[in-house]
């Protein structure tokens, strides 16, 4: 068993069964924050890999839990949001000082 998850929509996890990794087919805000909780308590997963469309409706929870899991964004099959180079920039500023903390 892959030590990598994935949250997103059912179409778009789904072929990625056959390559280890988990899937858990999600599709709104709420049921990705269930998600999230599963994940961090079974400790099971070092990466969770989400679309950038749920991400954006549970930021709270993301923001939460990123020192905990290593969370990644992705972009859906509608493509990016923006939210994932947003998250770029802003550690990179965090990185470099130009942010405190």
């Amino acid at each position: 068993m892959s030590n990598a998850a994935i949250i997103g929509p059912y179409q778009m996890v789904l072929p990625l069964k056959t390559s280890g990794i988990t899937i858990f087919p999600c599709n709104n805000g709420v049921q990705a924050e269930e998600i999230f909780d599963k994940i961090y308590l079974s400790k099971k997963f070092d990466v969770v890999f989400i679309t950038e469309a749920l991400a954006a409706d549970v930021t709270e929870k993301i923001t939460g839990l990123e020192d905990k899991i290593n969370i990644v964004l992705i972009p859906d099959h509608k493509g990016s949001i923006g939210l994932f180079k947003e998250r770029l920039n802003g550690l990179i500023k965090h990185a470099i000082g130009a942010i405190g903390t």
